[in-house]
């Protein structure tokens, strides 16, 4: 017969020191210093609202925030920005190649909505749908131009 696994009670004092082992060692290390598992700490960490050191849910702990460590965040957040800035106008150009070159004046408007971005997209988008087709005359049938279409309709 399996010995079947003891479980444990703490109590509400050792479950607080477990948590505030959590602002110097990680999810891991708390767990096996006080015997039980992660997920109890998380349990007991929203049940006192205490915080934990970043990143320590993955079990690896943070660095500190040193004056070089700012500066390097500062540094990736330009980076990031830059970027961010560089596809907006790579997206523009090549909708803008796209708007030159199509004939269906719907995808073009629609090309045109997507390029200039703004905060009401879809609604626009959806409105360059259901707006009809703006046709004109057939010049090479003499009785749409001769005011006389009533009569073809009517056949």
């Amino acid at each position: 017969m399996a010995k079947s696994k003891e479980r444990k009670r703490f109590t509400e004092q050792q479950q607080r020191a477990a948590v505030a082992d959590l602002s110097t060692m990680t999810i891991d290390e708390a767990a096996k210093k006080h015997g039980c598992s992660a997920g109890s700490l998380w349990t007991w960490k929203r049940k006192f609202g205490t915080t934990t050191k970043a990143g320590n849910r993955a079990g690896t702990p943070s660095a500190p925030a040193t004056p070089a460590r700012i500066d390097r965040m500062a540094e990736l957040e330009a980076q990031v920005a830059e970027l961010a800035a560089e596809g907006g106008r790579l997206r523009r150009m090549l909708l803008d190649g796209f708007i030159t070159n199509e004939t269906n004046p719907k995808l073009k408007r629609i090309a045109e909505i997507v390029r200039d971005g703004g905060p009401n997209q879809v609604q626009e988008i959806m409105e360059a749908l259901l707006q009809p087709e703006l046709t004109s005359a057939r010049t090479d049938d003499p009785e749409v131009t001769s005011g006389n279409s009533h009569r073809k309709r009517a056949h």
